[in-house]
């Protein structure tokens, strides 16, 4: 086994990092949607792979309508739980890894990508979530703004 590149070559086969951003119905709640993601990472790591990153699902409303047939049954979704996985996986078995997404109903859409391994981008709710954890800050209250009135005093 040797390394180049940042990439592993073992007899012949070069692991690849992909990414994969999804979006599941709204339909399910906030606990189905991360067991549903946790049942489809065990399948990608049952085909051999390792997981870099990834961000939790999260509702989110979508930037235009988006027509998922389930059963025969056109649905439409302008919400939905977003989230992605970053993972290294052996190119030849991509195709397995996006027939499990292709097939499962609850995920209204999907893509998967070649990714670099050392970039993430990060949505808005895990910024603000890190910096929370980072001052300490309770995010379940709300806060009160600060007028200007009260700032110049």
């Amino acid at each position: 086994m040797t390394i180049e590149n940042e990439t592993i070559v073992e007899g012949g086969n070069e692991n690849r990092v992909y990414e994969i951003s999804y979006i599941l119905v709204p339909t399910i709640t906030e606990d189905a949607a991360a067991e549903k993601i946790s049942s489809l990472k065990q399948s990608i790591a049952a085909l051999g792979a390792s997981f870099i990153s990834e961000e939790e699902p999260y509702m989110r409303d979508l930037a235009y309508e988006m027509l998922r047939v389930i059963k025969n049954v056109n649905n439409r979704f302008d919400t939905g739980f977003f989230g992605w996985i970053k993972f290294e996986l052996d190119p030849s078995k991509l195709t397995k890894v996006e027939k499990m997404w292709k097939l499962d109903e609850d995920v209204i859409r999907y893509i998967a990508v070649k990714a670099d391994r050392d970039i993430n981008i990060y949505t808005k709710k895990v910024v603000e979530k890190s910096i929370a954890e980072e001052v300490n800050i309770d995010t379940t209250k709300e806060v009160t703004p600060v007028t200007e009135e009260v700032a110049s005093n």
